[in-house]
């Protein structure tokens, strides 16, 4: 394994968006969830208090580079949708 001045590690805050997709109608309107991730439950799985069906999720943050081997800072953005 290479030493840890060219190991790459990151660190920096990163928004977390959710919102489901479809589904149970609130009025025409489903309310969108903003904040950090739901903490995971004693069998190290993320709690799934979510809607059923599709959920759109979204990351978007800058991180720092903390080694020698890692950029400085760094732009992180990634989407999904889960069934």
């Amino acid at each position: 394994a290479p030493g840890v001045d060219m190991q790459e590690h990151r660190i920096g805050p990163v928004l977390y968006f959710e919102r489901p997709l479809g589904g149970k109608s609130n009025g025409g309107h489903t309310p969108m969830k903003l904040g950090v991730k739901a903490p995971a439950n004693g069998n190290g799985a993320a709690k799934d208090d979510g809607p059923d069906g599709p959920v759109f999720k979204a990351e978007v943050g800058v991180l720092f580079g903390l080694t020698e081997g890692t950029q400085d800072r760094a732009l992180k953005i990634k989407g999904g949708i889960s069934f």
